[in-house]
């Protein structure tokens, strides 16, 4: 089961890459669909076991989720750097998300240099 999450998310940052509330909603989202999915669950009920998840984990916390486009930019950019780091070369990034060269280095310069931040503010 993933962990608790005990802070709430913040709009700080309007160029902040995936927040720690949203990848921990997609990772009960993921648990809980994978635990359902064995039982030929129809998509109503997935939906539901997964609103039920994210509710036990996060209910009553007050969070911020970003609009459709913000969100799905987060996630591009989320799934390249990941990519990126699988080994995949900048000209496969650029094809694969089609987005320019010089976007992939700034993608790519802003997770490390939050992975960096979060690294240092969190003392590991």
């Amino acid at each position: 089961m993933p962990r608790k999450y005990s802070q709430p998310g913040h709009p700080s940052s309007s160029k902040s890459p995936l927040s720690k509330v949203m990848v921990e909603m997609i990772e009960v989202i993921e648990h809980s669909v994978n635990k359902e999915i064995d039982r030929d669950a129809s998509p109503k009920h997935l939906a539901q076991a997964a609103v039920v998840a994210v509710c036990s984990v996060m209910g009553g916390m007050s969070i911020y989720l970003p609009r459709g486009d913000a969100l799905k930019r987060e996630l591009r950019d989320e799934a390249l750097h990941q990519d990126h780091i699988k080994g995949l070369t900048i000209i496969e990034l650029v094809r694969k998300y089609r987005v320019g060269q010089q976007h992939v280095y700034t993608i790519i310069n802003n997770k490390m240099r939050l992975n960096l931040n979060t690294n240092w503010h969190s003392g590991d």
